[in-house]
């Protein structure tokens, strides 16, 4: 596979980012003295491997940790409103029977 063919695979998969990674490592190992085609072949090795080894559609962007952030935020605020509403019915219960306990025995 030549280096065309590694960096038109590359960014149709997963954009200018592997595209960058790959064409650096093989800038590196060249100039370590390994030949085009080794390093080509050695980075869409290691670009296999790491696809195989993470599969990149399912990690969480930095915008869905906000999304879900903000979601959990909005609710967490109903709940905490329930929660202050709640107490207030339990303290007006809580006022009823004991004044309906002082009406009853001091009537």
């Amino acid at each position: 596979m030549s280096h065309a063919e590694v960096v038109s695979r590359e960014e149709s998969d997963n954009g200018n980012n592997d595209l960058r990674h790959t064409h650096k490592l093989i800038k590196t190992l060249q100039a370590s003295g390994i030949p085009e085609k080794q390093a080509e072949a050695l980075a869409v090795a290691q670009q296999e491997s790491l696809q195989a080894a993470f599969d990149y559609r399912d990690l969480a962007t930095k915008g869905d940790l906000q999304e879900t952030e903000h979601r959990i935020d909005i609710k967490l605020e109903r709940i905490t409103g329930e929660i202050t509403l709640l107490k207030w019915m339990n303290g007006l219960i809580i006022g009823g029977i004991v004044a309906l306990i002082i009406k009853t025995f001091f009537a």
